[in-house]
């Protein structure tokens, strides 16, 4: 039976549907090669921004001079903030179900003349983040990582960097040591190149504009932000790490509307309501979100350049000051609400994760050991928190809740954090705040990873493959064991290979030894 022609109609709406489903494709595939393209550009670019070339160029070294001038101008000249007790345990952590109306801790005293000073000095230096933020240098369209590794940190480091690059991040990382003192030529020239790292040694820079500071350990992170040479910045401690892939938190929710992701600590925030006062904003309720923790935060800083700077005035005039003002002595007490408050003073964009900080650890010999913290996906906190429709809007979650999914439970049995179920977003970056990662120390006589079980056989530090296995879906800690080998028979001295070898397989078998057949003690 012969075919019968289409109508002219059907015709005009066959040609119409396959140029509309040609647009498409086109549109779509010319998105996906724009994106494609874009990331390889950021990445190709950050791998020409050295951090050392960055802090010699003149650009840099004539802004720091300018801006060294202003701190001095805005300096107080008045008596240091005084507290007149510590913070203790029922401050910093309480029951917000059950003392939702918990007051907040008023323990700074500064005499009524330094306060209005103070008002003074922090007025003047808003006015001039509004003159220097335009020209903060940075290479625009670059991202990387940035770290801090001065002293003791330094060779925490060097496993650090191998566990970001397990996780699969290509991006660039800038180690900022704080003197040359700290500078090892084996690490720096040979190790850190070999991992897609450099040091950079920050009093280089800030010895241009005299008097030379002398700086505390955390008075070296906002320098690192602020003169990195990246655009876009996931800063880590020393010691803590991604356990997936972070390049890809820069391209979703909640960075991209933001520009800013901070992760919380354990404890209430303990900010004084003098630090609201000077600042001239509004105190905001306890529950409104817990107090900030600084070893992990994301940047753009074509959106914060002026929160950096403010950061940065208070972190110059912290440990006299903004730190006691901010913290009142609370655990951790130093950089870690300046970055927050900041932003907070500027009402610039940012996202404070609402999952809670867990704890990382192992019971050994009936008594539970903490190693670190785990910090929440910042995507999946989004989701479940902040995002259209997400199922949980109503903010951080500070007290138990009754769920019927997205529960899960922390058995570390620590009593400083919340055993009940709650919302929480699954982890993704491992903070070793308190068994540091150093290959040296840890592989010393008396280190953690010595102590033995009471069948006498060395143990893990993160629990069991299964728990790890649930949280971030693979068993991290194994991978660990496998970089700690590595560093310590491949970039260390050899003398470490054999104890890191006998230790490993003391607590994962013989697992290494088929890995790596040519490890021998």
């Amino acid at each position: 039976m012969a075919l019968r022609p289409l109508r002219p109609r059907a015709w005009r709406i066959l040609v119409a549907f396959a140029i509309i489903s040609f647009l498409y494709l086109s549109f779509e595939l010319a998105d996906r090669i724009r994106k494609e393209h874009a990331e390889i550009t950021i990445l190709r670019a950050s791998q020409l921004a050295s951090g050392q070339e960055h802090i010699r160029s003149p650009r840099v070294q004539q802004y720091w001079h300018a801006l060294r001038n202003h701190l001095r101008d805005v300096t107080p000249t008045v008596d240091a903030v005084r507290l007149i007790r510590g913070s203790s345990d029922a401050d910093q952590a309480f029951d917000f179900d059950k003392n939702p109306k918990h007051h907040r801790l008023d323990v700074a005293r500064l005499p009524e003349e330094a306060v209005n000073y103070l008002r003074g000095s922090h007025k003047s230096f808003l006015d001039i983040t509004s003159t220097m933020a335009p020209g903060l240098p940075y290479q625009p369209g670059t991202r990387g990582i940035v770290t801090t590794a001065g002293g003791k940190y330094f060779k925490m480091v060097i496993l650090s960097l191998r566990m970001l690059r397990r996780a699969g991040s290509r991006l660039p990382v800038v180690a900022f040591l704080d003197t040359p003192k700290d500078y090892d030529e084996h690490v720096c020239d040979e190790l850190f190149p070999s991992m897609g790292a450099e040091c950079v040694v920050l009093s280089e820079l800030l010895d241009v504009a005299p008097p030379s500071i002398k700086q505390e350990k955390c008075q070296l992170k906002v320098f690192a932000l602020l003169f990195s040479p990246f655009q876009e910045i996931l800063f880590l401690d020393a010691d803590a790490f991604p356990a997936h892939n972070p390049d890809l938190l820069f391209m979703a929710e909640p960075y991209t509307s933001t520009g800013m992701v901070v992760w919380p600590d354990f404890w209430a925030n303990t900010a004084s309501h003098m630090a609201y006062d000077i600042a001239d904003i509004p105190v905001p309720q306890l529950a409104e979100r817990r107090s900030s923790e600084s070893g992990i935060m994301l940047y753009d800083k074509s959106r914060h350049a002026r929160d950096l700077l403010l950061a940065l005035y208070y972190n110059f005039l912290g440990p006299r000051f903004y730190y006691p003002m901010l913290s009142q002595g609370a655990a951790g007490e130093g950089d870690k609400e300046t970055f927050l408050h900041a932003a907070l003073v500027l009402e610039t964009p940012f996202y404070d994760v609402k999952s809670r900080v867990t704890v990382m650890g192992r019971r050994l010999n009936e008594t539970w050991h903490s190693a670190g913290m785990k910090q929440a996906d910042p995507r999946e906190d989004w989701q479940l928190f902040n995002a259209p429709g997400a199922k949980f809007s109503k903010g951080f979650q500070l007290g138990p809740i009754e769920l019927k999914k997205f529960k899960r439970k922390d058995s570390s049995n620590n009593t400083m954090t919340r055993q009940a179920e709650e919302v929480i977003a699954k982890p993704f970056f491992i903070h070793n705040n308190i068994v540091k990662l150093d290959v040296e120390q840890l592989l010393q006589d008396g280190s953690p990873l010595f102590e033995k079980n009471a069948t006498g056989s060395a143990q893990r530090l993160w629990g069991s493959a299964e728990s790890q296995i649930r949280d971030f879906g693979y068993d991290v800690e194994k991978v660990m064991w496998e970089e700690l080998v590595l560093t310590g028979c491949h970039l260390l001295a050899k003398t470490y290979c054999g104890k890191a070898l006998q230790l490993a397989e003391g607590v994962l078998g013989d697992t290494l030894v088929g890995l790596y057949p040519d490890l021998r003690r």
